[in-house]
């Protein structure tokens, strides 16, 4: 039994499940799988915590369904993101219904769970940033032995985990096919949407490591952009959960992106405050003449820090949740790079009252490295009541 193998052994659950598709994908030159990347480079830690959170959730009905969709390299991480998010309700003692494939044309989310005594939706997304797709990229095409350097261009710092999997799997198959019919010219790889990709032959002509290159930066993340990810996120939830018009809706994002804060998300969502110090008001009180003489001094900040001088505040209405195409999302659960997990109800939402507090408990969020520890720790304190 070879080394790699002997990992694989270690984790009774991934053997089970996705023994078959690991040992097939560690016999390649370069693997593809995301579980048999992560035996290569001995991520036994995290692997562990794979391994907990798939045999904790394997009584909940369709977990068959999703588990066959991620055979799929592309698919991997999205079904990840369900059972982490199926796995926050658990914690906070909502019971899991169902979780959903993504066989046939039917819009549908994917968790279906128990919200009091009615039947609640969510949708869920994994937003990664651009250094987590530069690592994803350069790993894979580092262990793949070709004549050709891959030049690649993202318009966007912000994909989904599945994309990058799209365009690792594009170009493997065009190199492939190169390599087949001894073409060694350029070729443009176009993955719409995501990214556009150039094969150039190596210089030296001869094989060796496929090169990787970005042609151009990735595009300064602003919140301009954060907004276009949101708004798309919104709208995808939005689509999924109109299929059950009379059961609540909720969507769960876990975020990778290192500027997208809490305090972000509140803007993105419920519109920016505006500030502005009433001087009007202040002019009509008693002590106007001595505020001014203040002002004349130079003390204008610390009189308005102070409250001397009134301050109103305002929205600027441009919150995401104002426009009632969302009104279908009660509710959305924002997980940050941090691994922490934040509430925000939507105003408006068809089902308000049942939805403010949707997670109640603060948990360590599954997968995260303190959520980890905890799994192991309480492992170990079973193995040795055990012994």
């Amino acid at each position: 039994m070879t080394d790699q193998e002997n990992i694989l052994a270690q984790f009774p659950t991934i053997n089970s499940l996705y023994g078959k598709v690991v040992r097939d994908d560690l016999a390649r030159s370069v693997s593809k799988f995301p579980l048999a990347r992560l035996i290569k480079i001995k991520h036994l830690k995290y692997l562990a915590g794979v391994d907990f959170l798939l045999s904790d959730s394997q009584g909940i009905p369709g977990f068959e369904a999703v588990i066959r969709d991620s055979f799929n390299p592309e698919s991997f991480y999205d079904t990840l993101t369900t059972l982490q998010f199926s796995e926050l309700l658990k914690q906070n003692r909502y019971e899991i219904l169902e979780i959903f494939g993504s066989s046939g044309n039917f819009p549908r989310p994917d968790i279906k769970f128990r919200l009091s005594d009615k039947v609640a939706y969510a949708e869920c997304k994994h937003i990664v940033g651009s250094d987590d797709i530069m690592n994803d990229l350069q790993e894979h095409f580092e262990e793949r032995v070709s004549p050709f350097i891959v030049h690649v261009t993202v318009p966007s710092g912000i994909l989904y985990k599945s994309s990058v999997g799209r365009i690792i799997a594009e170009v493997e198959c065009k190199i492939e096919k190169k390599q087949a019919a001894k073409d060694l010219s350029v070729e443009s790889i176009e993955t719409p949407g995501v990214a556009t990709c150039e094969l150039h032959p190596r210089r030296s002509g001869g094989k060796g490591p496929t090169g990787l290159s970005v042609l151009r930066s990735f595009e300064k993340i602003g919140p301009g952009l954060f907004r276009q990810r949101i708004e798309q996120c919104l709208s995808d939830a939005r689509r999924q959960l109109n299929a059950f018009p009379e059961d609540c809706g909720f969507l769960f994002i876990d975020s990778d992106l290192v500027k997208l804060s809490s305090n972000e998300m509140d803007t993105l969502l419920y519109g920016n405050q505006v500030v502005e110090h009433r001087l009007d008001v202040a002019m009509q009180k008693p002590e106007w003449k001595r505020l001014e003489k203040a002002q004349r001094a130079g003390q204008y900040e610390l009189l308005t820090e102070k409250g001397f001088i009134p301050k109103h505040t305002s929205n600027k209405m441009n919150g995401l949740f104002l426009d009632e195409c969302y009104d279908k999302i009660s509710s959305m659960t924002f997980v940050d790079i941090s691994k922490r997990v934040y509430g925000y109800p939507n105003p408006f939402g068809d089902h308000v009252k049942i939805s403010a507090h949707l997670i109640l408990a603060r948990p360590h969020f599954p997968l995260s490295s303190s959520w980890i520890d905890d799994v192991l720790s309480r492992n170990r304190a079973s193995a040795q009541a055990s012994a």
